[in-house]
């Protein structure tokens, strides 16, 4: 193996938010239809300097061939903070994640909101996370 097909073979992954004191709280959603809109509560219990805050769809080869298209999954994320729009961002290149970044964020009450659609054949599973220095629990509304 020559170094080239070495670094081929990793040319899916990425790395992307990573600190050493960061924490990943997720919800994992599957067998979703219909295109849902899932919304959580949770809370930072002290201020942060920065939260990551979407949705991760299940990779496309975790299935068989056919279950699940790759690039097919569309997404919106939105959050808000205290009951007011903080942060949102919509996905359409299939790229199998989103992220909204506070920076930093408060001390407070916040809720998540994830809307996926997805292919017509395709499995609807997919994971809405919250990436910060403390561990928060997902509750859905």
């Amino acid at each position: 193996m020559e170094d080239k097909d070495f670094v081929k073979a990793f040319s899916g992954f990425s790395i992307s938010y990573y600190f050493d004191d960061y924490v990943v709280s997720y919800a994992d959603l599957v067998n979703q239809s219909k295109a849902p809109t899932q919304t959580f509560s949770f809370t930072l219990t002290k201020d942060a300097p920065s939260m990551y805050a979407g949705m991760e769809f299940f990779n496309p080869r975790m299935y068989p061939n056919g279950c699940h298209a790759r690039g097919s999954n569309r997404g919106t994320v939105s959050i808000t903070y205290e009951g007011k729009a903080a942060g949102s961002r919509s996905m359409s290149d299939g790229s199998n994640f989103i992220f909204t970044t506070i920076s930093p964020a408060k001390a407070g009450k916040y809720e998540l909101s994830v809307s996926a659609t997805f292919g017509d054949n395709d499995v609807k599973d997919f994971t809405a996370k919250v990436y910060t220095n403390q561990a928060v629990t997902l509750g859905k509304l």
